[in-house]
């Protein structure tokens, strides 16, 4: 993220040339100019985890795709038995290799006690497995660089882009110009969430009829559910299933008491 911030303030000076003398002076007007947040190295654990959970990722995509080409060999007019016995042994081969690589992340997690804790904060959520919270922890290097929510859903791509100008509207919708990891591990949660979750379940409800495609309201609730799990582990807590009912009573509370104060003042 700092590095996006580095270039970007970079184009903004319409520097054409790059040599280390221009960079160095570049980021001392950058050092200067704004205020950053230090950065401090993610530990050997994180960095293990977020190779295993790129590891597991790209045999993902490795056994989808053998997947569909044993398919289409099944299903074809002349199908040839010994290309598919390859294709099955090639599959077989791919789901050890998956399961192999999800017991080192849990005996990876189960060796340090904070971050064990932190995940099973986040596993409190319904619809949360083990392995959806630790590519998201994975990915993020344990929220070390994120101060809040709106920077988190940036980086993950969920960041809302509008495009408007004059009487022309476009369509809104997520920038995706983030971590497609994270987007691509809350996917099948969120999908469980809007069945399971309360909380998410009835926001997704009330949102699903104002969305053209019920995919968009499926997105919002991988947004909210991202900055939950954020939430969680920032504040180390477990979910609450009536946290917004008690936050709802407590803004009627809030509002019948100003509309009472405000009766006595008028009388």
């Amino acid at each position: 993220m700092q590095s996006g911030r580095v270039k970007r303030y970079a184009q903004s000076l319409d520097q054409r040339s790059k040599t280390d003398a221009l960079d160095s002076r570049m980021l001392s007007m950058l050092g200067l100019e704004r205020s950053l947040r230090p950065w401090h190295p993610p530990s050997d654990e994180l960095r293990e985890l977020k190779a295993l959970s790129r590891e597991r990722s790209s045999l993902l995509k490795d056994r989808t795709t053998e997947s569909n080409r044993q398919g289409a060999i099944d299903s074809g007019v002349h199908s040839n038995n010994k290309a598919l016995k390859r294709h099955r042994d090639r599959l077989k081969l791919l789901n050890v290799q998956i399961e192999t690589i999800e017991a080192e992340m849990r005996e990876l997690i189960s060796k340090n006690e904070v971050l064990e804790s932190k995940i099973g904060f986040m596993m409190s959520i319904p619809g949360i497995s083990f392995i959806s919270a630790a590519t998201v922890v994975g990915e993020t290097l344990g929220f070390e660089s994120i101060s809040n929510g709106k920077q988190l859903t940036s980086y993950a791509g969920y960041d809302v882009v509008l495009r408007e100008s004059g009487n022309f509207k476009g369509k809104t919708r997520i920038s995706k110009k983030g971590n497609s990891h994270i987007r691509a591990a809350l996917h099948m949660p969120s999908m469980t969430c809007v069945r399971c979750n309360p909380t998410l379940k009835q926001f997704y409800t009330r949102l699903k009829p104002k969305k053209a495609k019920p995919l968009v309201a499926l997105v919002a609730v991988q947004r909210k559910l991202l900055i939950l799990m954020f939430t969680l582990w920032e504040n180390e807590e477990n979910y609450d299933a009536g946290f917004e009912k008690k936050k709802q009573q407590k803004h009627k509370a809030l509002a019948a008491r100003d509309n009472n104060l405000i009766a006595q003042l008028v009388s």
